[in-house]
């Protein structure tokens, strides 16, 4: 599960809605060297001002402005909702293109371009950066649901690594750049292409203990790719259509069609599963119920989005409270009907079940671009950047924030 560049680049886009209001406190300050944390105040308090850490390269980590706003003329969010919940900012030497999160190994798996070609193991409990060089241009990362095993893909090879020695284990050929990847706990590396020499854009399915690409599933043109909690199927988001294939029995799968609905699809925008078998988010702003068997039992709308007329950039659930984190498309997005002024600049907790509103909380290393939670949300981890529209030249952090 990762980031994509070209995710954003969808074409079949639709509504969504976002309405937020207050927030609650903070817990206690978690910093260490090399990060700067913020000061810490219920919801009722003034914050004093924020603590360095001292690290040359950190960001102040200070409350933002309550007055933000996070979303435009056509939002209903109120101009005092947001109250800050960041406890500390670990500043980055190095890009971030892509990241998966195994909550159960409480592992980062952060993929880098520069200075140089590597993944980064981070552990944002006790702040330890493992470095595992790469000999190749990586675009994304995925982390096996027993957090034993990465995978990373390049331009040249998919790249499986230890995570407990942190040590590469098998190179695999691999020729083009993917749109995304999901390591199965069978060793299994779904593969979507976004661009192959020979144009192939089926989804392949890479044996990585013998380096044998054991299938290529009719998922044209995939953007983002997920398995359910058992793992027995494996949703393929296209712009248009969700592709769920059964991986007891691969054939082409069953194709969920866009149809008229108001609510819309726009898969391309974002795919999320949740804990609960079946459930899924979308970036449109929907949880949507997908049944075992569609012929008979139709899919439904269990929660969906109010008010803010945008999509999500990147989700989270916390299953163990039946919550989920997300960032919105910012104010460079390329669609204008999907900009919010401040929607990457903020975190939002809904509901998992409804959606509805919990609270929301103001970022202030920067542009968030991804959001990862603990299973109780005690803490959310939030990969930031300087400049969204200069990712080449930006800077990167990860905020840690106590809801």
């Amino acid at each position: 599960m990762a980031l994509r560049p070209n995710v954003f680049s969808a074409t079949c886009v639709a509504w969504a809605y976002i309405f937020a209001v207050s927030c609650g406190g903070r817990l206690a300050d978690e910093c260490a060297s090399g990060e700067t944390c913020a000061a810490t105040c219920s919801a009722n308090e003034a914050c004093p001002d924020s603590q360095d850490g001292g690290a040359s390269g950190d960001r102040d980590a200070s409350a933002s402005d309550a007055s933000t706003q996070a979303g435009d003329s056509g939002s209903a969010l109120p101009s005092d909702a947001a109250v800050s919940a960041t406890i500390a900012v670990k500043a980055l030497s190095y890009d971030v293109v892509d990241a998966d999160w195994n909550a159960r190994g409480s592992m980062l798996a952060l993929v880098a371009t520069r200075p140089e070609s590597a993944l980064h193991l981070y552990d944002p409990t006790t702040r330890v950066d493992r470095v595992i060089a790469l000999s190749s241009t990586p675009s994304v990362v995925s982390i096996d649901r027993a957090a034993a095993h990465a995978v990373v893909v390049t331009d040249d090879a998919l790249v499986m690594i230890d995570l407990a020695t942190a040590s590469i284990t098998r190179t695999c050929p691999w020729t083009g750049t993917a749109a995304d990847v999901a390591l199965s706990s069978a060793g299994i590396a779904y593969v979507a292409p976004s661009q192959l020499p020979d144009g192939d854009p089926r989804l392949h399915a890479v044996d990585t203990t013998t380096c044998t690409d054991v299938l290529a599933l009719g998922a044209h043109s995939a953007l983002m790719l997920a398995f359910d909690p058992t793992e027995q199927y494996l949703y393929a988001a296209t712009s248009f259509d969700l592709i769920r294939f059964d991986l007891s029995a691969p054939v082409l799968g069953y194709v969920f069609p866009s149809g008229d609905d108001s609510w819309g699809y726009a898969l391309g925008l974002g795919l999320w599963m949740g804990a609960e078998p079946h459930r899924i988010y979308i970036g449109t702003g929907a949880a949507v119920y997908y049944p075992d068997d569609p012929q008979t039992d139709p899919y439904w709308v269990v929660g969906m989005l109010d008010d803010s007329r945008t999509g999500i950039l990147w989700l989270d659930e916390a299953p163990a409270i039946g919550r989920v984190a997300f960032l919105l498309y910012g104010a460079t997005f390329w669609d204008p009907k999907l900009r919010n002024p401040n929607g990457d600049a903020t975190v939002y907790v809904h509901e998992a079940h409804g959606l509805e509103y919990v609270a929301q909380y103001p970022l202030s290393s920067g542009h968030g671009k991804l959001v990862f939670s603990t299973p109780n949300m005690s803490r959310l981890y939030v990969v930031t950047t300087s400049d969204a529209t200069q990712p080449a030249t930006a800077s990167f952090a990860i905020e840690t924030l106590a809801p």
